[in-house]
């Protein structure tokens, strides 16, 4: 009996031990296998972040720089205003985003696969100069701006989008809270937009529709709905900047007032106003595919940023800021082949009130006819939209004062050689007209000079710096001159030429008298 009991404690031991060895060689089993997995999914990871590291190929001066990014994940990249490594590269934007500060130089640059050239906006409460209005040293390189010795490209996608960057809307939270905490009875910039264009803020007790004023800049910004004082609609942002100008100086959008409805503790910030992104390059060029272009639009608030009650009226209770302006987009192009549009519209939406409407921005085109543009090409600077008589009921929809429109210059720089040469016409000694010097001044000298234009276009312009000898010796002697060939004027030490077309390739010359 007492060997049956031993033999089957051995057996019973011997099936354990077996059990224990099979689950020891499963356990074994997946601890391998999640060590392999572990490494494949290293691997992996490691492969796909390579796959996003920036790749440079080749060498300089020819180097190819690509800033790419895989199906599903979000890269971004970043040049500091003071990086130069990259200067006169060929530039890819593939996928990702690239923010770029101050002002740069490359060679050409393609944006694709819903690739996004763009920047940062500016923070609040920036200060900027009230004459110039360009920002501070704080905000100054917040901008797209580059210059590229060759071609700008947007494929499947890309774009350059510097929208809602600008200056940003008002903070309705400024102040202690209680209602005319802004400043009675003169309003602070409590609540209002930042900017030279700043939208109104607006406040209400009651539950009357309260709507912050639209930012301004290139059009005056629409009309608010209730402010401090006596409850007239907060005004919109003015217009600023000289229509003119060059846009030498980038200037932002302005950003739309807030809106406080203090009684029911509803307050909603204005929305911002749009960036600014100043291009050279010798052409611009696109495959056609939807949504490429160049975007410095204004913001409008969300439907989250507004109070709504869609059980009452839309014209019983409402609070809203306003909307941001549009900003600014300066192309110097030698040609525009592709079919990008350039967008520098206000923030806009649906209101009942016409007033609210944004005005329209400034469109300048140097150098060029707009209706010699490719046709698929769209140039807006529209002001916000207003005027739509819908009801909350029917449109289920929110309202707010629109934004004003803002700046686009488009300059095209014509492509052309151009030949100088100097004929002596008479000396003021009597020495021979063939020994002379046109570059050594003698006062009463008479100098012709001629120049010739390769490639001329309509619009091209041609300037010469007069012969001027500002040496000690000399004391400022200038050839002065009296006879300027047609097309031709003087002013400012420089004789300028505009082509009108139509007169074939023609000489430019004028003659100039040594005075001193």
């Amino acid at each position: 009996m007492g060997n049956e009991i031993l033999k089957k404690e051995s057996i019973f031991k011997q099936l354990t031990r077996r059990k224990l060895q099979i689950l020891g060689s499963i356990l074994a089993l997946l601890i391998i296998a999640g060590v392999l997995s572990g490494v494949y999914l290293y691997q992996k990871v490691k492969k796909s972040r390579a796959a996003r590291e920036i790749a440079f190929i080749g060498e300089k001066p020819n180097r190819t720089t690509i800033f790419p990014c895989d199906i599903g994940w979000n890269c971004v990249y970043s040049i500091p205003a003071d990086e130069t490594r990259y200067d006169d590269d060929d530039i890819i934007i593939d996928r990702s985003t690239l923010r770029i500060y101050g002002r740069h130089r490359f060679k050409n640059m393609t944006i694709k696969n819903a690739g996004i050239l763009t920047t940062s906006e500016i923070a609040p409460n920036i200060s900027y100069n009230p004459t110039t209005f360009e920002l501070t040293d704080e905000g100054k390189d917040q901008k797209v701006d580059f210059e590229l010795s060759g071609i700008l490209r947007f494929e499947t996608g890309g774009k350059i989008d510097v929208s809602g960057q600008g200056y940003r809307g008002g903070d309705p939270h400024q102040g202690d809270g209680s209602y005319g905490d802004c400043g009675l009875p003169i309003p602070s910039r409590c609540g209002q937009g930042d900017g030279p264009g700043a939208g109104q803020n607006a406040e209400r007790w009651d539950s009357n529709p309260v709507i912050g004023g639209g930012g301004g800049y290139g059009g005056i910004g629409g009309l608010g709905y209730g402010n401090v004082i006596d409850r007239n609609p907060a005004t919109g942002g003015p217009f600023y900047g000289d229509l003119t100008s060059s846009l030498s100086t980038l200037w932002h959008g302005s950003g739309g007032g807030s809106a406080r409805m203090t009684g029911l503790g509803y307050y909603y910030r204005g929305a911002a106003g749009g960036g600014a992104a100043k291009i050279t390059a010798s052409d611009i060029q696109t495959d056609g595919f939807g949504g490429n272009g160049i975007f410095a639009n204004g913001s409008r608030p969300s439907a989250s940023e507004c109070y709504y009650n869609p059980v009452l009226p839309l014209a019983v209770t409402m609070a809203c800021g306003g909307a941001g302006s549009g900003g600014s987009v300066y192309l110097r192009l030698t040609n525009y082949s592709g079919s990008a549009g350039v967008n520098a519209d206000a923030g806009t939406g649906v209101t009942t009130r016409p007033e609210s409407k944004g005005q329209d921005g400034a469109l300048v085109l140097k150098g060029l006819n707009y209706n010699a543009i490719n046709p698929k090409i769209s140039l807006s600077a529209r002001g916000g939209d207003g005027g739509s008589n819908e009801s909350a009921a029917a449109s289920n929809d929110y309202r707010y004062s629109s934004g004003g429109g803002g700046r686009i210059l488009v300059e095209v720089i014509p492509y052309y050689t151009m030949k100088k040469w100097l004929e002596p016409v008479e000396r003021s000694s009597n020495a021979l007209v063939r020994d002379f010097n046109p570059y050594a001044l003698r006062v009463g000298d008479k100098i012709k000079v001629g120049i010739r234009v390769s490639n001329l276009t309509v619009g091209t312009v041609i300037e010469d710096s007069i012969l001027w000898d500002n040496s000690a010796s000399a004391g400022s002697k200038k050839c002065i001159p009296y006879d300027i060939s047609v097309w031709g004027t003087y002013a400012n030490d420089k004789v300028t030429w505009t082509y009108p077309g139509g007169g074939g390739q023609p000489d430019f010359y004028y003659y100039c008298q040594v005075k001193k």
